[in-house]
Parts: C-alpha cells; sequence; structure tokens
C-alpha cells in the first residue's frame, strides 16, 4: 500500500514522497502512521526525497476521503481540510527559512488544538 507525504518540512506543497507500506489492518491509524515514518527514512526506502521530518504531512486515504496528519515533534496530530489549505499556503512560495517562524506557529496551534497521537515512553 502506498501513503503518500507531502514534503512541505523543506520542499514546496505539492512535491510528495511515496512511502511504501505493508498493505495490511493495522491496529490503530498510530500504528500505520509510525510505519509511514519508519519507512519514510532513506534508510529503509532510499528515494530523491529528504526523509520524513516534522512539518511532512502524511496523506491517508479514509474511504471516500483524505486524512492529513503532520509528523510533530513527538508523534502525529491530524489536520483538517482548512488547516491543511492554510499550511499549504504558509509553505508556499517562500523559501523554508523566511517561514520557520510561521510554520512553528502553526504547529504548534495544530498541536494545542488537538491530543497529538504519539507512542506512550517506555
Amino acid at each position: 500500500m502506498k501513503v503518500n507525504v507531502e514534503m512541505l518540512a523543506f520542499l514546496q506543497p505539492g512535491v510528495f514522497r511515496p512511502v511504501e507500506v505493508e498493505d495490511k489492518n493495522y491496529p490503530s491509524r498510530l500504528a500505520l502512521l509510525e510505519e509511514v515514518f519508519r519507512l519514510g527514512q532513506n534508510d529503509f526506502q532510499p528515494l530523491q526525497f529528504p526523509s520524513l521530518s516534522p512539518g511532512d504531512v502524511a496523506v491517508v486515504a479514509g474511504g471516500d476521503s483524505e486524512e492529513f496528519w503532520m509528523f510533530q515533534m513527538a508523534g502525529w496530530s491530524r489536520l483538517t481540510k482548512a488547516e491543511m489549505d492554510e499550511y499549504r499556503l504558509i509553505r508556499k512560495g517562500k523559501e523554508a527559512r523566511e517561514s520557520w517562524l510561521t510554520q512553528y506557529d502553526f504547529m504548534k496551534r495544530v498541536q494545542a488544538r488537538e491530543k497529538t497521537l504519539s507512542t506512550p515512553a517506555a
């Protein structure tokens, strides 16, 4: 199964890294997302893209719609379609270093709005 990840941490909107994951029933959305993160590293699936980083967004098919999941420093936060559109506008047409503060503020706002999915500390 392929999960496309929009590489918004360091690249412009519309650039997707395909991540191949095993096509199976994952016990939770978090389990699928953690596998996407692991296999989205160039150590496991080397591609001409950076490895997944905080700020990248996994686009997961959810029936008739798409779910947008932003990788955070510690876990994943689900974005609404409106938030995804806003995030793309933040990243569009700017050099990455110029939009870092705006991107950071956006990520913090999303994190505060919704409990982030993350693996409990061992």
